[in-house]
């Protein structure tokens, strides 16, 4: 009875330590979507600033083509840095991916060793029952 008491103890704390990997990796997985959004953006962004763009409705000056200009290469100078932000948060994100699965496993072998001690119980309590009608029928005899 006291292992099963202590095997459940471990086996909540695994459920929460895993519960505690899924969010991490659900949060690791937001900031994931944000950047690529974020670089996707500035890609958008650098398309619409093109010089070509803006002059088709034939109404932009020199000044709006300069702000323009400078903000395109503002944005062209910060894609590398998105990019690497994106690698690296990809990294953390199959890490954690790893963290996770093994956080299952743990928690998954001790399911199982609850199952199986289960199943021993119940057999063995049915022996005993056996035991007791077998004992029952002989003494009737």
């Amino acid at each position: 009875m006291a292992f099963q008491r202590s095997l459940a103890r471990l086996l909540s704390l695994r459920q929460s330590l895993e519960r505690q990997e899924e969010m991490r990796l659900a949060l690791l997985a937001g900031r994931l979507n944000a950047a690529r959004t974020a670089l996707e953006a500035a890609h958008t962004q650098i398309r619409e600033l093109s010089p070509g763009r803006l002059t088709h409705g034939g109404s932009a000056g020199g000044a709006e083509l300069q702000a323009a200009a400078l903000r395109q290469s503002c944005l062209a100078e910060r894609l590398p840095h998105l990019r690497a932000q994106i690698d690296e948060l990809a990294a953390a994100h199959q890490a954690q991916c790893r963290r996770l699965a093994a956080c299952q496993q743990a928690r998954k072998i001790l399911e199982t060793l609850r199952d199986q001690r289960a199943a021993a119980e119940r057999l063995q309590e049915r022996r005993r029952e056996q035991a007791t009608l077998d004992e029952l029928f002989l003494l009737r005899r």
